[in-house]
């Protein structure tokens, strides 16, 4: 019977996933295996003065779904990818989000969007009929 396995980053699975928010992360946790959040902290200056006049805190939270039948396609298998954000941001990029079939790369996807605050991204290949 095939063995699907998903990239994430982090171990056994890997996906490449930046986030690309106005400042330097701040907190990286690993609750999860398939799931991390990274913060960052915006800081708008005032030009005069030098002094903070605003501050805030923008935290993404990306998952990775396990391989599964799709719901849409019967005949396929499907892995999802997601980063929600509190808050929109600059730019959001899942590349690439990787489908192996018994270690081999079978499916993989991406997607990238500006000015949002959620991004999903799919890999999907045809099932194998088990022997």
């Amino acid at each position: 019977m095939p063995r699907f396995v998903t990239r994430v980053v982090g171990g056994f699975v890997f996906a490449t996933v930046l986030v690309a928010v106005l400042g330097a992360p701040s907190a990286l946790s690993a609750d999860e295996p398939q799931t991390f959040s990274v913060a960052a902290v915006r800081t708008i200056m005032d030009e005069n003065s030098r002094a903070a006049v605003q501050s805030s805190t923008i935290t993404c939270t990306h998952s990775i779904g396990d391989p599964h039948k799709s719901t849409h396609d019967p005949t396929k298998v499907n892995v999802v990818s997601k980063v929600v954000c509190t808050a929109p941001v600059a730019r959001l990029v899942i590349n690439p989000i990787d489908l192996f079939r018994n270690f081999f790369l079978v499916a993989r996807g991406s997607n990238a969007n500006t000015g949002q605050a959620y991004i999903q991204a799919n890999a999907a290949t045809t099932c194998i009929p088990a022997n």
